[in-house]
């Protein structure tokens, strides 16, 4: 009895709602509201669910206001290059978050953050290797960078913070299968680490991030 609500908000989150003089971005979260709202009509039997994203420490380095770019090494940046992409979702649903702010940092090859002062370029020190990027219709998100050096004795790992209207901000680390320093690393979690794979033009990894909403 539930088939024909369940398609509807499937063409919910397909579709835009036109409302004259809206932005673009306020359309796209009143139609994710009124999505979740139909959604709430449904048994919990019925619907689906995703497990939340564990948090980890937001750590000493982070900066606010990076640029919002989808390539966070320069060309020049040594180090093996790194693709990552991921979805970002609501846990109570499993649909994806439009709009979703997700702000990344990490070190540089040799487990240096560039946190303060500046360097030759036309991107200051304290930006570099960090950066915001938004979710596109299908909740998805993707950047360009290397693969993080060591810091300290730490395993290497990618820092997340990730804002939506529809949820308190969410601090996270992405950790990479396979690295010795996760054995004894007290805020490595199992649920975090990723394998990497080798992909035509760099390294690749994919990270989901599902949000209690």
């Amino acid at each position: 009895p539930y088939d024909r609500l369940l398609r509807q908000l499937m063409c919910l989150n397909t579709v835009s709602i036109i409302i004259p003089t809206e932005k673009p971005a306020m359309t796209r979260y009143r139609r994710q509201l009124l999505m979740y709202g139909l959604f709430s009509l449904l048994p919990l039997k019925v619907r689906a669910a995703c497990t939340t994203t564990e948090p980890n420490s937001l750590g000493p380095f982070y900066r606010r206001d990076a640029p919002f770019t989808a390539s966070l090494a320069a060309a020049d940046e040594p180090g093996e290059p790194l693709t990552v992409s991921g979805r970002v979702l609501a846990a109570d649903s499993c649909q994806p978050l439009v709009g979703a702010i997700v702000d990344v940092w990490h070190a540089n090859e040799n487990g240096r953050y560039y946190d303060v002062g500046s360097e030759a370029g036309t991107v200051p020190a304290q930006f570099k290797l960090r950066g915001r990027l938004q979710t596109n219709e299908q909740g998805a998100y993707e950047f360009y960078t290397i693969l993080p050096g060591v810091y300290g004795s730490r395993p290497k790992h990618i820092h997340y913070i990730v804002y939506h209207p529809l949820t308190e901000p969410f601090v996270t680390q992405l950790d990479f299968e396979g690295d010795p320093r996760l054995k004894s690393d007290r805020l490595a979690r199992d649920s975090l680490v990723r394998p990497l794979k080798t992909g035509s033009e760099s390294m690749t990894t994919e990270f989901d991030i599902v949000l209690k909403t």
